[in-house]
């Protein structure tokens, strides 16, 4: 553990962990991964952001338009986008060590931190997809330890910004982070605070404009992306488990724009999702103690479980379950006792956080707990907090440390 090299051979072992696994379980894209690289294929072959023929903002952009900058270089396969996700995840481990080192000066902290990214198996099996959740888990954590880093430096904060920027194309929600962040470390600083929010909102903007301008040209309206209505009515309809479906149990809510998930594409989009909004809001004011009490179960829904990655790559999308079910079976209990693992940490963690009365050191939480609340309100998926495990990981890490004796309550707190 205090091997010099210790976090270069955990990224080494993440690394070839990844390539066996994408060599191994060679799988189709569907869904939504299906969606993404289609869409990119699509720009990088000069067709523009089209389904069909037909312009779309459906899901986010950010993704997609990163994938397609690459594919017009080295071309549109879908295994340069697997090795992509090796490198975000990469990329997320050694900033997730980066940012830890800074905000927390626990050196064995930020090192477990980065060993648990690294040998983490749903993102081992979650390389097999082309998923912006990944790409998004890399943009966070980096836009955050160049944040911690820049102490001043504006080239650090232009960094930053464009980076926050293309985060807020994958996700609209991250716009928020930058303040957070902001707040946390700068609240005593308040001509540089706002000389830096300045900065970084305005790089972002720089970003999201032209994209919501070619929306407002093609489309009819200025959107980011217009699913988030469709999102909404998901998990706030009579219907509603707190969980993500999109069948039969939703399109009768939407009167005659009701549509099969093969036909959702089409140049009723925007009008679709503005009617799944208006109909999800009317339930939300209507039912208020039905979607308040749904709460829970999206919650559950979000970070219960951590081995979609293999359902969707041994089952749904291959036969591999069917040939050998033992290994399936015996992957998805090692994801999840890897994962109940991480989280005893995580939780191990909090008395050392709570007793230090630092704000810094709840940065990571208040990020967590951000995307939760949206979460709460919109519905839960266990993908989701794929993105956020450079978080949980470092305080997983922390939460070792206690464990192991490294932060007893008689130590004193050291400063970053």
């Amino acid at each position: 553990m205090n091997h010099k090299h210790f976090v270069l051979w955990c990224l080494v072992l993440s690394a070839a962990l990844r390539l066996l696994w994408i060599a191994i379980a060679r799988v189709d894209q569907i869904y939504d991964w299906q969606w993404y690289y289609g869409r990119a294929a699509s720009v990088a072959a000069g067709q523009g952001f089209q389904e069909r023929g037909i312009p779309t903002a459906y899901w986010p952009a950010g993704y997609p338009l990163f994938l397609s900058a690459v594919f017009r270089l080295v071309g549109s396969h879908v295994l340069v986008g697997k090795l992509l996700n090796i490198g975000e995840w990469l990329g997320a481990s050694f900033c997730t060590y980066k940012f830890a080192q800074k905000v927390f000066g626990l050196e064995l902290a930020a090192r477990l931190a980065v060993f648990l990214m690294s040998f983490h198996p749903n993102s081992i099996a979650w390389t097999s997809f082309l998923t912006a959740d990944m790409f998004l888990g890399f943009l966070i954590i980096l836009g955050s330890a160049l944040f911690v880093y820049a102490e001043g430096r504006w080239t650090y904060l232009v960094l930053d910004g464009l980076v926050w920027g293309l985060a807020v194309l994958t996700k609209p929600q991250c716009f928020a982070i930058p303040a957070i962040l902001i707040l946390v470390f700068m609240r005593e600083k308040k001509k540089s605070m706002f000389a830096t929010a300045l900065v970084l909102y305005l790089l972002m903007a720089a970003c999201v404009v032209p994209w919501m301008m070619r929306n407002k040209r093609v489309l009819g309206k200025a959107v980011l992306a217009d699913n988030g209505g469709i999102v909404l009515l998901i998990g706030n309809n009579p219907n509603a488990t707190g969980r993500n479906f999109w069948d039969e149990r939703v399109y009768p809510f939407l009167g005659d724009l009701g549509v099969d998930e093969k036909h959702l594409h089409d140049d009723k989009e925007v009008a679709r999702d503005a009617r799944a909004r208006q109909v999800a809001i009317n339930y939300i004011e209507h039912h208020p103690v039905r979607v308040v009490e749904l709460w829970p179960k999206k919650f559950v829904a979000l970070y219960l479980s951590d081995v979609e990655a293999f359902y969707y790559t041994l089952d749904v999308a291959s036969n591999f379950a069917q040939r050998d079910r033992p290994v399936y079976l015996g992957l998805r209990i090692l994801g999840e006792l890897y994962y109940i693992g991480i989280i005893v940490l995580f939780f191990a963690s909090l008395p050392f956080v709570f007793r230090s009365a630092r704000l810094d050191y709840f940065v990571g939480i208040l990020i967590l707990l951000y995307f939760t609340a949206i979460y709460l309100v919109f519905m839960g998926d266990p993908r989701y907090h794929l993105s956020l495990m450079p978080f949980i990981a470092m305080y997983a890490g922390i939460g070792a440390g206690c464990l192991l004796g490294e932060y007893g309550t008689s130590q004193p707190f050291p400063h970053s």
